[in-house]
C-alpha cells in the first residue's frame, strides 16, 4: 500500500535521494548563494541563458522570463530573486527559482513563490529528471533562510494536453502536477495544501492553474487557522474550504469555519486592484479595507473586458467577521465562483476565500482542464480534484450563460 506523507516541517528523502543522484550524471546544482557569488560575466551568461528557456516557454508571462538579462541580474544581486540552476560543465539544462514578493497590502505576512523553471535536454539529447531539483528548493530555503519565510506559495499546469517547443514539450497537467502533488505517495513529511483552481496564465492559449501552499511552520499554523473565525455565506460555501483544508492536511487542520447567511443586504463591496488586467496574466483584486481603493463591483465588471480571466480575494479583516459572508455573497450574485482559499496577507493563520470568473470572449480558447490525475486518490485527495473540476466547470458555466 502506497504510504500516503505526513503532516508537518518539510522532509522529503524521495527529494534528497533524487538530488544526490545529479553528481553522478555529470551534473552541477548551484545554489541562489553560489550563483550570486558567480564573476560578473559568468551572472549574465547564466540570465541569459535562463531568460532564453524561460522566454520560449512562458511567452514573458513573468518578470523573469522576458528575456531581459540584466533585469534577471538585479533582481537576483538585490535579492528578490533566488536562483538554482542545474548544469554539465558547458551548458546550462535546469533552472528553478525562488521569488520574494513584498506585501501587496503591507502586511506582516512574508511569502516566497516557487517561481516559474524549466529545463532542456542534455547534449546527447536525453532528458534529465527535474522533479528533484524543482522541490530541492523548499528545504534548502527552509535551511538557509528561515526567517524570512512564511509561506511558499505556486500554481502548476493543469492542461489537458502538452505544449511543444523548440526545446522541447512541455507536459500535460498530469505530468507537471506529479513534481508536487505526485510526492504525496512517498511518505515523509510533506505539508503541502492545494489552494484554488484559475485561468491563471495565457501560455499560447487561456491555461487552466491548480494552486498551492507550503506553511514553513505547519504545526504553528494549522493552531493558528484551527483558532481563527472564517464567515462564509452557506453550508456549500463552508464545505469547499473546509474539504481542501482537511483533506490536504490529513485533518490536522480543522478550520472555524462560521455560515452567516446574510439577510439585510450591504453596500457594495471595495476592491483593491493588486494585478492589473494583462493580456498573459489575470487580473487581481481583493476584499479590503487595508487599502484605500476607488473600484467597486461595477470598475470590477468593466475590467473584465481588458482580460480572460479575474481572481478576488476576500481577505481577513473582512474574512474573520460577518461582513465575509455578506462580501461572499455579493460575489456569488455576481457570477463569481468560489474555486477555493488562500492564507491571509494580514494575518497569520487568517484563511480567505477566492473567487474567480473568466471573460465570455475567452472561453472558446480555455484549454480544457485534466485535475485529476491517479495520485490524487493514491494519496488521500479525491476530495480535492472534485472540488477542483466543479470550480472549472463552474467557471466556463458561468461565463456562457
Amino acid at each position: 500500500m502506497t504510504a500516503i506523507a505526513e503532516w508537518g516541517p518539510w522532509q522529503d528523502q524521495h527529494t534528497i535521494d533524487g538530488v544526490a543522484q545529479y553528481s553522478q550524471q555529470g551534473l552541477r546544482l548551484a545554489t541562489p548563494q553560489e550563483v550570486r557569488g558567480m564573476d560578473p560575466d559568468k551572472l549574465e551568461q547564466v540570465a541569459r541563458d535562463c531568460g532564453a528557456m524561460l522566454a520560449e516557454v512562458y511567452r514573458g508571462t513573468y518578470p523573469m522570463s522576458t528575456g531581459d538579462a540584466e533585469k534577471l541580474v538585479d533582481s537576483i544581486r538585490t535579492g528578490e530573486t533566488h536562483l538554482y540552476t542545474l548544469s554539465t560543465p558547458e551548458t546550462l539544462v535546469g533552472m528553478a527559482a525562488l521569488v520574494g514578493h513584498s506585501n501587496p497590502l503591507g502586511g506582516p505576512i512574508k511569502v516566497s513563490e516557487l517561481g516559474r523553471a524549466c529545463g532542456v535536454p542534455l547534449p546527447d539529447g536525453s532528458r534529465v529528471s527535474l522533479g528533484p531539483f524543482l522541490k530541492y528548493r523548499v528545504p534548502h530555503a527552509l535551511d538557509t533562510r528561515p526567517d524570512e519565510i512564511d509561506f511558499f506559495v505556486s500554481s502548476t499546469r493543469a492542461a489537458a494536453e502538452a505544449r511543444s517547443t523548440p526545446n522541447g514539450e512541455v507536459p500535460s497537467g498530469r505530468g507537471v502536477q506529479s513534481v508536487w502533488w505526485g510526492g504525496r505517495k512517498y511518505g515523509g513529511s510533506n505539508a503541502m495544501l492545494t489552494t484554488y483552481a484559475s485561468w491563471k496564465y495565457r501560455l499560447g492559449d487561456v491555461e487552466p492553474f491548480n494552486s498551492f501552499v507550503i506553511p514553513a511552520d505547519p504545526e504553528e499554523w494549522a493552531k493558528a487557522v484551527n483558532q481563527t473565525p472564517l464567515y462564509v455565506d452557506t453550508e456549500w460555501s463552508r464545505d469547499i474550504i473546509k474539504t481542501l483544508l482537511t483533506e490536504g492536511s490529513g485533518g490536522k487542520v480543522q478550520p472555524n469555519i462560521i455560515v452567516r447567511p446574510d439577510q439585510n443586504g450591504a453596500p457594495n463591496m471595495n476592491m483593491a486592484e493588486v494585478a492589473a488586467p494583462s493580456a498573459v496574466s489575470a487580473a487581481r483584486f481583493v476584499v479590503t479595507e487595508a487599502i484605500n481603493t476607488p473600484h467597486n463591483m461595477a470598475d470590477v465588471d468593466e475590467r473584465l473586458a481588458d482580460t480572460f480571466s479575474q481572481e478576488t480575494v476576500v481577505e481577513a479583516d473582512i474574512a474573520t467577521t460577518p461582513r465575509g459572508a455578506t462580501a461572499m455573497r455579493q460575489l456569488r450574485e455576481a457570477g463569481w465562483t468560489l474555486v477555493g482559499w488562500e492564507p491571509s496577507n494580514l494575518q497569520y493563520g487568517a484563511i480567505c476565500p477566492v473567487y474567480a470568473r473568466v471573460n465570455p470572449s475567452a472561453v472558446p480558447e480555455l484549454l480544457a482542464a485534466h485535475q485529476h490525475p491517479e495520485y490524487f486518490d493514491e494519496a488521500g485527495l479525491s476530495k480535492t480534484r472534485t472540488i477542483l473540476g466543479i470550480g472549472y466547470a463552474s467557471m466556463v458555466a458561468q461565463a456562457s450563460k
